[in-house]
Parts: structure tokens; sequence; C-alpha cells
């Protein structure tokens, strides 16, 4: 069972013929290492036109990273693309954990299911086998029940799964698939898709090695470990997670989405220590050096019971900041409630933002509601409409396909209170930040700051550290530039967004994480850094600009994807109008907004580095052949507009 880390093999599963193949596709990993390049590959290559979300022929690809099943520090991700019901275009999402070790330990990278299923099954893989089970007994249980159930099926309590929740069951375009350890890969309606195809879980189990190529290759490994070891950044974030942003004693005037982006100042900003009240440690995962899961329970009080695991400060951020809610506990209990039922937590907060502030200006009642007061801060009526959004029940059958959807049931205008992205739910306060906006408004899957955005802008963790994370010297070193650390301006920031595109995509298709890598802070890893360890594991020499020429085109791929599919152009390049005319009106960023002809220019400087048409926002054929894509340029004809 033993292979080299660059040996790259595909199983698929045609779920209508209930019939499984391999195959090896190792030479898709030298142009584009693995994970996300390999699975958009895949996806752009085998979709035909026309094609919907929940049709057989949407397939789900699953990949895991080329560096995964190493020692490289933080290689533990899995990539999972298909089309979106949410946006119509490119569902892409990642999550950490154990999944994508046991995949390669199991002989297999990559997953490709097509079909529908006749009845509700799970796929079982382990070593070299691929089966598809019945998993009628699974129907209706959530994502905690379903991995304990798939555990005592196989035998094995170290089996690792991905699956989907009730909302996913219910097809709702707010679910997402949930890993073992409760990981999310969010956003995109990617459970919905799978619960088309009537895929509760993908578990798995492996025995084999992965295999480097030279010696050296740990020589770079512990370089990199100790790189991470002295991160001050990444020890804040191994004791209290990623709640940590936003919520240190000092960090007052971070900008927040409060009230649906209506306002800067939240009805309460929180402070580190009222969560740290109900955390009872962390939840180790395999190849990690930060350890960032974070587990919570709440012992007493109205949410007693509450056992929130791998909470996110993007949590606190939607349901704190962007709903009113004022209680720490109430938080956790509605994360938790997310990941039971398999909802994405950024888009389940947008529909009920979306909910709260059609109430609050008049376009809903309470009776619309089941009965509910939709103000903000009535944790009640949050919890309640999760539960809601997860069963389709009532008003939750309104909501559970997104606030674009919803809007376009309600009508009156109601779509203005929708804050969307490419049909998606915006989580991200980026109104200061033009950087962090540029690469949250473009990114291919429809919003999301995993895709570009620079933490650069933001500084440091700690605002009250004495040393700032990111200088002009450091600014000068990675991207050429003197400095990328002004939050308001708009120079150079399409340059940053572009270096961070490329990188990112590379780290995806390794499977590594992001948090070990110079986006956190900018003396750890590199692509000089990833360049020497691909070269190592692989024995193939590339260098750092070859490495982000394959990221480039792993870009231009996502971008491909939802100009042929979704008929994505220039004009699905903007902010929401909210964040366009209506200013910050309070704290030190007061009066800042996303100027239209400033973003039209850092738009043209982004679209010039890419080599795509700035009229059109379009890629040409001479960006697909520049990046070895000739192949694709049959598809680059007029498409009508999806929406």
């Amino acid at each position: 069972m033993n292979r080299n880390c660059a040996n790259v093999r595909l199983a698929r599963v045609d779920l209508d013929r209930v019939d499984v193949s391999v195959e090896d596709i190792t030479p898709f990993g030298i142009r584009f290492l693995g994970g996300r390049g390999i699975n958009h590959y895949l996806l752009l290559r085998e979709l035909s036109r026309g094609t919907k979300p929940f049709d057989g022929g949407n397939p789900v690809v699953f990949g895991t990273g080329l560096l995964v099943g190493t020692s490289c520090p933080g290689a533990n991700r899995v990539n999972i693309a298909c089309l979106s019901p949410l946006t119509r275009g490119l569902a892409s999402a990642s999550a950490g954990g154990g999944f994508s070790i046991e995949l390669r330990s199991a002989g297999l990278d990559h997953l490709l299911i097509t079909g529908i299923a006749h009845k509700p099954v799970y796929i079982w893989i382990t070593d070299d086998k691929v089966e598809v089970r019945d998993a009628t007994a699974l129907v209706g249980k959530n994502t905690r029940e379903t991995v304990r159930l798939i555990r005592e099926a196989t035998g094995d309590r170290n089996t690792q799964a991905a699956c989907i929740g009730p909302a996913g069951e219910k097809l709702s375009f707010n679910s997402c698939v949930i890993f073992t350890e409760s990981r999310a890969a969010g956003r995109c309606g990617i459970g919905a898709v799978l619960g088309s195809k009537h895929v509760k879980a993908i578990a798995v189990r492996g025995t084999g090695k992965i295999e480097v190529e030279n010696e050296e290759f740990e020589v770079l490994i512990k370089k990199m470990a100790e790189k991470v070891k002295n991160s001050s950044v990444l020890q804040k974030l191994g004791r209290h997670g990623t709640v940590t942003y936003g919520t240190l004693e000092g960090d007052p005037f971070r900008e927040t989405a409060a009230k649906n982006f209506q306002n800067s100042e939240p009805v309460k900003r929180f402070r580190l220590s009222e969560f740290e009240q109900f955390r009872v440690g962390k939840i180790e995962e395999p190849c990690c050096p930060v350890g960032c899961a974070q587990q919570y329970r709440v012992l007493e009080g109205k949410y007693s019971g509450t056992n929130a695991e791998k909470f996110e400060g993007n949590s606190r951020g939607d349901f704190g900041e962007r709903l009113g809610l004022k209680d720490a506990a109430a938080i956790l209990r509605a994360h938790e409630l997310c990941q039971l039922y398999g909802l994405d937590v950024d888009n389940t907060s947008g529909a009920i933002a979306w909910a709260f502030e059609c109430y609050q200006r008049g376009l809903l009642s309470s009776r619309d509601a089941d009965g509910l007061e939709l103000v903000w801060g009535n944790d009640e009526a949050v919890i309640k409409l999760i539960e809601k959004i997860g069963r389709r029940e009532g008003f939750g059958e309104t909501l559970a396909d997104g606030c674009k959807e919803a809007a376009h049931k309600l009508g009156r205008g109601s779509d203005e209170f929708c804050i969307e992205i490419k049909g998606q739910p915006l989580q991200e306060a980026i109104r200061p930040y033009k950087g962090w906006a540029l690469g949250v408004v473009v990114s291919e899957r429809g919003g999301g700051h995993t895709r570009g955005s620079p933490l650069t802008e933001f500084g440091t963790v700690d605002v009250n550290s004495s040393q700032k994370t990111w200088t002009s010297e450091a600014s000068r070193r990675l991207f050429g530039i003197p400095d990328s650390c002004d939050p308001t301006s708009y120079r150079n920031k399409a340059k940053i967004v572009f270096y961070y595109e490329r990188f990112q995509s590379v780290l995806d298709s390794a499977g590594v994480c992001y948090f070990v890598s110079n986006w956190i802070e900018p003396d750890l890893l590199s692509p000089d850094d990833m360049a020497a360890m691909v070269s190592n594991a692989t024995g193939r020499n590339i260098s750092a600009r070859a490495l982000m020429t394959i990221g480039n085109r792993i870009v231009c791929l996502g971008k491909l994807f939802n100009q042929v599919h979704a008929g994505f152009e220039r004009r699905d390049d903007y902010p929401p109008p909210r964040l366009i005319h209506e200013a910050v009106e309070t704290g030190p960023f007061k009066g800042q907004r996303l100027e239209i002809d400033a973003w039209d220019e850092m738009l043209n400087d982004y679209y010039r580095l890419h080599g795509w048409d700035s009229r059109s926002g379009c890629i040409t054929h001479t960006a697909l052949g520049d990046l070895g894509l000739e192949e694709f340029k049959h598809l680059l004809i007029p498409v009508p507009r999806n929406e």
C-alpha cells in the first residue's frame, strides 16, 4: 500500500449503475498538484453545459493534496467541488482533520461521484476497496449521530467520515458537508448536491503510507516546524482558536457586519473571556502543529448541554455581531445546531439577517414567521429559525435556500436586504479594508476571504502587541511594494490579492493549511519553502515561480468554470450596493465605503495582472494559452446568463 506522494489515483463512483472504477491520473498532478487544482480540472472537463445542480450529471469531486500523508506541517486538508445550487457557478470548499490522510492511506487521492442512487447510501473506502452501502438507517440523523453509527457499522472507531445532516437531505442551499471532528466544508450548498444524489456520507479507513523521494524533505520539515513553533500569532490561535480575532482586549475598532451591515458598531463587542469560560480544551487532529480547533461546553443556564466543537470566529461574528445576540452561550448553541443539521453558519446567518431586516422594515410580520418576533438580539428566535431551516419547516422553508431565493419569493423590494455576492450571502465586513474586499468580491466561490484576501491590512492578531506582524520591509520582500498595510488605500491592493490567490491555490492543491503560511505572518511558509518541499517530496525540481504559475492556472480554471456555467463577468465582481452607498458611521473608519471609481481602477489592475479582458472581466484565448489550458479554448463562446 505504500506509494510515492506524486502518484495520484482517482476512484469514480457511478451511483446510477452502482459501479466503481479506479484510474491513475498522475499526469494531472504535474499540471495541477492535487486537491483543489485537480478537482477543478476534472469538474470543468466533465460537467456538460446546461447541467443543473441536482442533475445526476453534476459530479461531486473530493480531492486530497500532494503533501497530505507526509510529515509536512498542516498537510491535512481535503477539497470538494461541484456545481453550486446557490450561485449556479463553482462550489468549492475545504476542510481539515483526518479524512484526507485516511483517504490517501486507503490508496486514493480523488473521488468523483456521479449519478443518483436509488436509495440512501454511504460510500465505504478502505485500502483499495470502494463499496456503496445502504444508508437507510442513517436517514434523518444529525451529523454527530451519523459518524457514530458509521463507526459502529464499520467496526472501527478510527473511521473518518464526511457526511450531510438533515439540511442536506432536504436539499437546503444553506447545507454543507461536516467531517468527523466537526470540520465544515462550508458555503456553496455542497451538502444539498450530495443530498440530491442520496449520499449520506463517505467513510474511509486506510493503513498505507505516503512516501517522499528525497531525505532532504525531512530537513526542510524541521525548519518549517520551527517557524510554526516560534510564531506568536499561531501560539495565540493554538490557545484560543479563531475566536481570538476581534475579541482580544484593546481590539474594539474592527468593523463588523452588525444588523445585516447596517451598522459597523454591534450591539455588543465580546471579550475573549466570555467564551473562554466555556472552553474545555482543544480537539487534536493529525499533522496539525497549531491546534486551533477548540471545544466548548455549556453546563448550566438556558443553553445547558451545548457541546460546540470547532467553534470559530465566524460564528461569533455571524450570530453575535450580525444578528445582535448578547449571550455567548446562545452563540455557541447556534453554532452547534448548524453543525448537527449540516448547515453553513455564514449562509444560515445571512438568511436570518435578511429576515430580521425585512421584519424591521415592515415587510414581514410575526405571523409570517410562525409567531416569532424577528427582533435583533432575540436569541430564542435565532435558535428556533436554525431548527426550522434545518428541517425545512414553516418559515424555515422560506429561508432554507438562502436570502436570494427568499427575497425572490417575498418580493416587495426585499432583495435590497439580501447582502450577497454572486448569489451567496456576504459574511465579512469589508468597507474599510480595500484589499480584503477585492479578494472577497472576486472570489470564484461567491464571496469569502479564503481565495486571495490579504490579512496584511489587519496588522496583527493582537493589537496590544508592541511588534507589528506586517511591516513595510515585509511588504517589499513579499510583494515588491512599499506598503500593504494601509487598509483604506486602494493602491497596489490588486497585486497582493493576485499573490495570495495563486499561493492559496497552491496550498489548497498541496493540502496544506493556510495558517502555517505567510498569509498569517510574513516569515511563515512561503512559495520558496513550498517549492523546496514539493521538489524534494516528488523528486521533480520545481521553482517558486513555476509553482505560482500552477497556482495561477488553478485560479483560471475556477474563473473559466464560472464564466461557462454561470455567465459571471465583470458586473459580478462588484460589492453589494449597501457597501458602496452607505458609509461606516462610527469609529476610526468613519466615512469609509467602497468607492466605485476607485474600485474600477483596482479591478482593472486585477484583470491586467491575470491577462483577462478588462471590459468584460472574462478570460481570453491568450490567457488560456499562456497557462497551458488550450484544451478549454472551445468553451470561450458567449453563454446565456444563468440568473
